[in-house]
């Protein structure tokens, strides 16, 4: 018998004699996949044009209801899994492109109905799998040698996160197909059908590892579809449950929001719900426990999205909705314990799992109030939920329900709580106060010295000051002693929690004039006034955040009290402001500006502004502010001719030309790009683009007319910016009317005769002022420039003098 091959097959298949006896064509695909053949041990590279022309036309003949040509194309693709042979090691690379070729041409088996073609779309999913994994332990091996021989470098990226982000080449070839439209087209129609859902699932997890399948499998709708197959399972322990699962988590890491809020369908919630009980109900295993919080876990994901806690609050056929069986879940064993003893019996155990599945159905309550549907929080607030978790802060609770858990355990749950009442208390105000949580949480910071809790408690606490009920209440239990412990302690508390001491208080004392009397009993305007000084570079944390907290707490609760005010000026607070705004970044200097006009507006703070210098350069207050004035004018783009003097009357504060120097733009364009691209956080650059949508030349003016413009020596140039700055209302009045002139002509409207007089006249008056304003500023420089001359004369003679003498 002559030995078979691809070239033969495709000529019997095509030839006009033989291309109509099928029961051939399936013997002679038989002989070639069978392990007497040449292709035994697989395909060489060089013919995958002709197994790709083999399988397009045994698709051809299924079309044409020639079933038999199915099983000889299912042995084919499967003898496909085989490593293709190579003769040339340039084989590889010359024809793996042509793998998406031969893996496009199976997507119609997975995308058309071509009657019982079962076998046919389990071999494509099997073969597809195979490809996928092909490689894939390499870096499984590579990431396990490094972590046993620990050489983990930092600045190599790991084995696994490549792979997840680049992929293999055979990733990277099913990638260019449109088999993963295939797969989830077919998981959609088969979810009901085991073993096409069982592969196909497989398929999916496999392609999952790599971020692009990942995110169009996502796109494409295939969670909803896992979801499905998980909660029709008639076992919830079978092998495809979890398999399901991992591929679920594996397209929401590595997806988006969107892909979590495409799962907001009520349908697919009360199927988890339902799924979730049975386990619970029927479970007792470990893996049972872990599938349990598995299901609970992408139901917390679900809940995130606000659009689907109206789901939470339906009871349908049941006696309860799910957010009420939520809270039985989350609150049974502590009310319980609490109230029965060791006579009740507990619903959920103190294992690991139990633990978890706590802390995920407090997460999840909480989430299903945050949206503010008030259904959902009247029937949180008339539940044992709060109650339940204030057990975990109050010092003076020692029951079963605390007891049982480890101390770890303990710590853990009370770390949860306090997230979750941070999450929870805006809806909750008076249910809150009425259980003592006020009490709870003062008292629970004094308790423990850990610094985890301490910050989980500020937290709370820090949203707690923001309820004006609170705020005396909170005092009275002591907390701003225990505060003050945590903002003068820098060697025991990190930058973090000290920042979140002065928010609480500045919280408190905002509009609450006992709350300021207070904190200046205690002492508090001397440890503010001692931190308004920039941090060392050595400093962990955030010192820019650490320092607005300070000015914020300053403001409201010494500068808004006039007694705790005029202390603040007689301990030299006014010196130690000028001293941090000479130093301070451009993020701080509006509040450190603000906080001066504040200051001196008391009488009393004159001295302290005219007396201080700086420590870099000898620089009085006045010089200080003037420079700051330049700095703003120089950021705004404000021009001035060569001897400093304003450039367009009209417009005296806002005179900008566009930089014709290219080599200026590039270098402006460069440090753009680069603070876009550097390590900066993205609160700081928030917080830049904030700061420098506001004039600060209009808060400048403000101090120096408390204090007067002439009240320190200035050297001529400040004087010439001092015209300016002290004229500055009134140049912004006069630019604001020619703004409205000018809007006015170009919408055409017409004022009246009066008005467009009035309009004239202050126009007028703007730009008699500013040319006043130029007068002065010419004579200024007029004169500097003659006592400069005049200097230099005097130089040259003592030189010539000197000269005459030797």
């Amino acid at each position: 018998m002559s030995q078979v091959s691809l070239d033969k097959a495709i000529e019997l298949m095509t030839s006009r004699h033989t291309s109509q006896i099928k029961d051939r064509h399936a013997a002679m695909i038989r002989r070639v996949c069978s392990s007497k053949s040449v292709y035994a041990e697989g395909f060489p590279y060089k013919e995958l044009d002709k197994v790709i022309q083999i399988v397009e036309l045994l698709l051809e003949g299924i079309r044409a209801d020639s079933n038999e040509l199915i099983d000889p194309l299912c042995r084919l693709i499967t003898h496909c899994k085989k490593d293709f042979k190579k003769e040339k090691m340039s084989d590889e690379f010359i024809y793996t492109p042509k793998l998406s070729e031969f893996l496009q041409c199976l997507t119609p088996i997975l995308k058309e109905e071509m009657g019982n073609n079962a076998d046919l779309v389990i071999s494509v999913c099997s073969f597809v799998s195979e490809i996928a994994h092909k490689d894939v332990d390499l870096f499984k091996n590579d990431e396990k040698e490094k972590s046993i021989l620990n050489k983990t470098d930092p600045y190599e990226d790991n084995p696994m996160n490549v792979l997840k982000k680049k992929g293999t080449k055979y990733l990277q070839a099913i990638a260019s197909t449109t088999i993963p439209e295939g797969l989830v087209h077919v998981l959609a129609d088969n979810s009901n059908h085991y073993d096409i859902a069982a592969q196909t699932v497989q398929t999916i997890s496999a392609l999952s590892i790599y971020e692009p399948l990942a995110k169009k499998i996502g796109e494409l709708g295939a969670l909803k579809d896992l979801i499905v197959v998980v909660c029709n399972a008639g076992n919830f322990r079978d092998p495809l449950v979890n398999i399901c699962i991992e591929c679920i988590w594996n397209i929401l890491e590595q997806s988006g929001d969107d892909i979590v809020k495409s799962l907001g369908r009520e349908e697919l919630l009360l199927s988890l719900r339902w799924t979730l009980q049975k386990v619970i109900r029927e479970g007792y295993k470990l893996t049972d426990r872990k599938l349990r919080n598995e299901l609970m876990i992408l139901i917390t994901s679900i809940v995130a999205c606000p659009d689907t806690h109206s789901f939470l609050l339906n009871r349908d056929e049941s006696c309860e909705s799910f957010l009420e069986e939520l809270v039985r879940f989350g609150s049974h064993d502590e009310i319980n314990l609490a109230s029965a003893g060791n006579a009740a019996k507990a619903m959920w155990g103190t294992e690991i799992e139990d633990l978890e599945f706590k802390k995920l159905v407090w997460t999840a309550i909480c989430r299903a109030v945050s949206s503010g549907i008030p259904e959902a929080i009247e029937m949180v607030e008339k539940s044992d939920f709060l109650p339940a978790l204030l057990l975990y802060l109050d010092p003076g609770q020692n029951n079963q329900t605390i007891t049982r858990w480890e101390d770890p355990q303990v710590k853990e749950l009370q770390i949860h709580t306090l997230h979750c009442i941070f999450h929870i208390l805006p809806f909750f105000q008076e249910h809150f106060q009425q259980q003592n949580g006020n009490y709870c949480l003062v008292h629970f910071l004094s308790t423990y010295s850990d610094i985890d809790r301490k910050v989980a408690t500020l937290k709370a606490l820090e949203i707690a000051s923001q309820c004006s009920e609170f705020k005396m209440e909170l005092a009275e239990e002591g907390l701003f002693d225990t505060l003050l412990d945590i903002v003068q302690s820098e060697a025991d508390y990190p930058l973090h929690a000290r920042e979140l001491a002065l928010s609480i208080v500045s919280n408190a004392c905002r509009d609450c004039r006992d709350n300021q009397k207070e904190i200046r009993r205690k002492g508090w305007v001397e440890v503010l006034k001692n931190n308004i000084k920039p941090l060392l570079p050595i400093v962990s944390g955030e010192p820019d955040q650490f320092l607005l907290s300070l000015l914020d707490c300053l403001w409201h609760s010494v500068l808004s009290n006039k007694r705790s005010l005029i202390h603040f000026i007689d301990i030299e607070g006014i010196s130690s402001l000028l001293d941090f705004l000479d130093n301070c970044l451009e993020i701080h200097r509006r509040l450190v500006i603000s906080c001066m006009c504040k200051v001196l507006k008391v009488k009393r703070g004159l001295n302290s502004f005219t007396q201080w210098s700086s420590s870099k350069g000898m620089a009085n207050a006045s010089q200080l502010l003037v420079r700051i004035y330049e700095q703003e004018e120089e950021r705004l783009g404000i021009v001035y001719t060569e001897d400093k003097v304003i450039k367009d009357p009209q417009r005296p504060l806002a005179c900008t030309e566009q930089k014709i120097n290219k080599g200026f733009e590039r270098l402006r364009e460069a440090l753009e790009e680069a603070e876009k691209q550097s390590e900066m956080s993205i609160l700081r650059k928030r917080q830049l683009e904030f700061v420098r949508k506001r004039d600060l030349r209009a808060s400048i003016y403000c101090c120096l007319s408390q204090v007067g413009f002439d009240c320190n020596d200035l050297t001529p140039q400040e004087r010439q910016k001092m015209e300016v700055i002290r004229m500055y209302p009134d140049f912004r009045k006069g630019e604001l009317l020619l703004d409205i002139k000018n809007e006015l002509e170009s919408l055409g409207i017409r004022p009246i005769s009066d008005d467009r007089v009035w309009l004239q006249q202050c126009l007028d008056e703007a730009l008699e002022q500013a040319s006043n304003t130029i007068k002065n500023q010419s004579m200024i420089a007029r004169e500097h420039k003659r006592e400069e001359e005049q200097e230099l004369s005097e130089f040259y003679k003592t030189i010539l003098k000197n000269g005459r003498r030797s």
